[in-house]
């Protein structure tokens, strides 16, 4: 059986159940200052938040120390730039690939002490909502150091799931961008193992006990991140099953727009475990055969109709009209000259040329290929196909 979920990162939800459910959809009028006082109290949490603990304390180079970097490359010492908190604070919303996460994440430990570790948290989950792009690099950076400085995955699993509990409390139509930043990041934190399984589900139970459109929309969102992580996991598969089935049943109940309703579906959709695909088998050709395929299908224009003429007739014909044929050079002519779809529809009149070149010095392979043509022609007609219908064309 499936761990129970923990809630005891969760427990001041309780009491705000009821407050929640009480709550109702602002007026249009009424709907900007709505937003903007969503925005205050959210300004106020963020600042209690630094204020709060031992976070205050700003980090840079007096804090941590600089420190010189020097790489030895073939016997030859080459003394980098001075690195300090700040600099590495202040690479991290510009990282845009998994190389330079990883190059942030290595730059981090040369300047490692307990207050570099307290200001990296804090700027790692107040990355910017507008760029969603960086939440999966910053997971990737949490996950790295995490390995070998457990308290920063802590701390921003504790911190997340703090402004989760919050931002659940809250139905404010402004916060919608910062609850998706927030519930995306703990999905990616999930993919990397540096938030345990418990924490989605505990999330999700969260937003099914008051679903209304926003947790809907925050709700799909973490399916979509984590959702088929979790179902290929064997402990977690189970539960992912029950929670599609109980929001498939609730969206029955509900009374929901096409936009919602497309959401719940592209939710079930990631949720799909993707069909293993067979690997793509390579037919075994000789040399002989690569080297005709690539004259007919490749080097085959009306420029180079001489060279390739040419270069066919001193293939080894000999023993070809009695079926002599240990390199498959009769089967692969054959094949390019009477499948003549797989030919570029300009190349058609060209081919005919070559045919013509080739049948003057070898008769019995001009009328082998019409001979298969024509059956070819006929055997069209005969099964009516439409999907061969451009290749009898």
């Amino acid at each position: 059986e499936p761990e129970p979920v923990e809630e005891e990162a969760f427990a001041d939800l309780s009491t705000d159940v009821d407050e929640t459910a009480e709550l109702n959809e602002a007026d249009d009028d009424d709907g900007e200052a709505v937003d903007a006082l969503g925005m205050l109290e959210y300004q106020e949490f963020i600042a209690q938040r630094r204020n709060g603990g031992e976070l205050t304390k700003e980090a840079g180079a007096d804090d941590a120390g600089t420190l010189t970097v020097v790489a030895a490359a073939g016997g030859v010492q080459h003394t980098l730039a001075a690195l300090n908190l700040t600099d590495v604070l202040r690479r991290l919303p510009l990282v845009t690939s998994r190389s330079e996460a990883d190059q942030v994440a290595v730059d981090f430990c040369y300047v490692n002490s307990r207050t570099s570790r307290r200001a990296l948290i804090s700027a790692l989950i107040e990355a910017p909502r507008r760029h969603m792009f960086v939440i999966p690099l910053y997971a990737r950076i949490i996950a790295t150091l995490s390995a070998y400085f457990p308290e920063v995955g802590e701390g921003v699993e504790a911190e997340l799931r703090r402004e989760f509990s919050w931002l659940a409390r809250k139905r404010f139509r402004g916060l919608l961008d910062t609850r998706l930043k927030n519930i995306l990041f703990i999905a990616e934190l999930v993919k990397f193992r540096a938030v345990p399984l418990h924490v989605p589900f505990g999330c999700a139970r969260i937003l099914l006990d008051q679903l209304h459109v926003q947790n809907i929309e925050v709700l799909c969102a973490l399916l979509e991140g984590c959702g088929r992580f979790l179902r290929v996991q064997p402990e977690t598969t189970a539960r992912v099953l029950v929670l599609l089935d109980e929001l498939a049943r609730r969206r029955r109940t509900l009374n929901l727009d096409d936009r919602t309703l497309q959401m719940i579906e592209n939710a079930h959709i990631a949720c799909e475990l993707r069909r293993a695909r067979a690997a793509p088998t390579v037919k075994a050709r000789t040399p002989y055969e690569r080297y005709v395929r690539k004259l007919m299908y490749e080097d085959l224009t009306a420029d180079t109709f001489g060279t390739v003429s040419v270069q066919l007739r001193r293939l080894p014909w000999r023993g070809l009209a009695q079926q002599n044929d240990p390199q498959r050079v009769r089967h692969a002519l054959m094949s390019c000259f009477t499948k003549v779809w797989k030919l570029k529809h300009a190349h058609v009149p060209v081919a005919a040329k070559v045919l013509e070149e080739i049948g003057r010095v070898h008769p019995w392979f001009r009328v082998a290929v019409v001979d298969a043509v024509l059956e070819r022609v006929q055997l069209g007609l005969e099964h009516n196909e439409f999907a061969r219908s451009q290749r009898r064309i």
